[in-house]
């Protein structure tokens, strides 16, 4: 599945929230409110599951071949990938 659109590169915004994103702990309540504006800002589907959910590579709980699997395992992960890239974040 693709995101709604699909920017040449990412505003100042999303890299700013990123950046900050990967310094909180993810169990956080801060994290959790940063982790959706992100993604509203990237403007993903709620059920797409933020980019820095999926970074670990961890597989999925969606069967094969639907939308949600391929987002957890080749989508979500390219995007944090493509995120770290922007923001000089080793992945």
């Amino acid at each position: 599945m693709e995101r709604r659109s699909t920017p040449s590169k990412f505003s100042s915004a999303a890299i700013a929230m990123f950046k900050k994103l990967m310094t909180l702990d993810p169990n956080s309540e801060e994290y959790e409110r940063l982790d959706d504006k992100l993604g509203r800002e990237l403007d993903l589907h709620p059920w797409q599951g933020m980019p820095t959910i999926v970074r670990k590579n961890e597989g999925s709980v969606h069967p094969s071949g639907t939308g949600g699997f391929i987002w957890d395992t080749i989508e979500g992960p390219a995007l944090y990938r493509e995120l770290c890239a922007a923001t000089n974040i080793k992945p």
